[in-house]
């Protein structure tokens, strides 16, 4: 009964300090599957505190292409939907958001925060290791998608190639009898430069969808090793 009277007191305490901040925790998931999950996971899920912090994954490569608004959106989507049962990083992140924005104080808050919610059995290697291992999923999840953008480009590639090829090749035959097949040389030589002219936009439009789609990753990995950073630095456990 003690132990209950002390943790509402530090609860009501840490509502002045925060702002509130626990009665906006649940509105912090990105979406009903997953605020429905957390409502029924208990504290004694989060990730053990004597687990070694995971090597990182190395970031990916940013481009000279900028990310956009929109694709950034998607890449928090993506973020919200790996969210793992328990309090851990994403939380922390989205804590410190909701204080205002994220540096040093509103992290350290967060952590506060959310480590009086949990009972205590939230720590800053959990914090850590779980922001790191969501920068990983997210960058498997990039490589995946990239590979499958390379692989839809080298099958249109390939079937170009083909294309042109199999028309050269006719070209070259309608070449020897152009005295006889004058009017189907000039329209198959028109077809080839048509068909040449439109492999090139296809093929770079995905190559930008995929420099669009790093950079979008990037921005947001950046972001994520902000967070870790503050809470490396600033996290007093």
């Amino acid at each position: 009964m003690c132990n209950n009277l002390n943790f509402i007191y530090f609860y009501t305490m840490s509502e002045s300090k925060f702002g509130n901040i626990f009665s906006k925790l649940s509105s912090l998931v990105f979406n009903e599957e997953y605020l429905a999950q957390k409502n029924n996971t208990a504290s004694n899920n989060l990730p053990s505190a004597n687990i070694a912090v995971e090597a990182p994954m190395p970031s990916p490569t940013p481009s000279n292409v900028s990310a956009g608004q929109d694709i950034i959106d998607k890449v928090h989507k993506l973020v919200a939907q790996m969210n793992k049962p328990g309090i851990d990083f994403l939380e922390l992140w989205n804590a410190a958001e909701a204080m205002g924005e994220v540096n040093a104080t509103t992290v350290s808050n967060a952590y506060t925060a959310l480590k009086i919610a949990s009972g205590n059995a939230l720590t800053k290697q959990t914090i850590l290791q779980t922001g790191q291992a969501y920068c990983n999923e997210l960058t498997q999840a990039l490589t995946s998608d990239v590979q499958q953008k390379q692989s839809e480009k080298e099958q249109l590639k390939s079937q170009h190639q083909q294309q042109l090829t199999s028309l050269t090749n006719e070209v070259s035959q309608l070449n020897q009898e152009v005295q006889r097949l004058q009017k189907t040389l000039a329209e198959k030589t028109e077809q080839l430069k048509t068909m040449q002219a439109g492999v090139n936009p296809q093929v770079q439009s995905i190559e930008q969808k995929i420099k669009a789609g790093e950079a979008a990753v990037h921005t947001v990995i950046s972001e994520m090793q902000q967070v870790l950073k503050l809470a490396e630095s600033h996290i007093k456990d």
